[in-house]
């Protein structure tokens, strides 16, 4: 037969190792490891107000929509001035109201590229497309984005796209001539 003190120590074994060991299954720390973690960039569908985490979702999907209104204005600041070869960071920044070490890691942080990286990305993207579209030569193209330097322009664009302007234009005629 087991005595009282011995019952007792075994039903405070049983009664810690319930509660501890084992939490219960409703229990606001578990339900918080249950919760996905939210990724950087990516969007979640916000619960239901009271649950667990759902204020700091919403944050999260705040900061995402400040972020992509932050690079289109950004963008189209660098579009509105795409053919001044002078418009650069400093100009960049005075018309966002931001600092040099801000707009760089807004930028950085957003698309991993740094702030000359994106605006030369949106000059020859611009550049891609007048290639496409008009019969204008690669001087005035470069001109039209912002290259003074057609050199200079054709390097840019053989090193982010891995092919001359000019062999560019020749590859997209040859396809458009195949498929019509």
């Amino acid at each position: 037969m087991m005595s009282l003190q011995e019952r007792e120590n075994r039903n405070w074994t049983a009664y810690m190792k319930s509660t501890w060991a084992q939490p219960e299954r409703n229990s606001l720390k578990e339900k918080n490891f249950a919760l996905p973690v939210p990724e950087k960039g990516r969007s979640y569908a916000v619960p239901e107000s009271g649950a667990p985490g759902a204020l700091w979702k919403l944050k999260q999907i705040k900061t995402s929509v400040r972020k992509n209104y932050f690079l289109e204005r950004i963008t189209n600041l660098i579009k509105e001035n795409i053919d001044d070869e002078n418009y650069g960071i400093q100009e960049l920044c005075r018309d966002a109201g931001v600092s040099r070490a801000q707009l760089h890691r807004k930028i950085k942080q957003a698309t991993s590229y740094s702030t000359t990286r994106y605006i030369n990305g949106i000059r020859l993207s611009q550049a891609k497309v007048l290639l496409l579209q008009t019969d204008l030569n690669i001087t005035q193209i470069a001109f039209e984005v912002g290259y003074y330097d057609q050199r200079y322009f054709s390097r840019l664009f053989l090193k982010i796209y891995r092919q001359s302007p000019r062999d560019f234009r020749k590859k997209a005629i040859l396809v458009s001539n195949e498929a019509g």
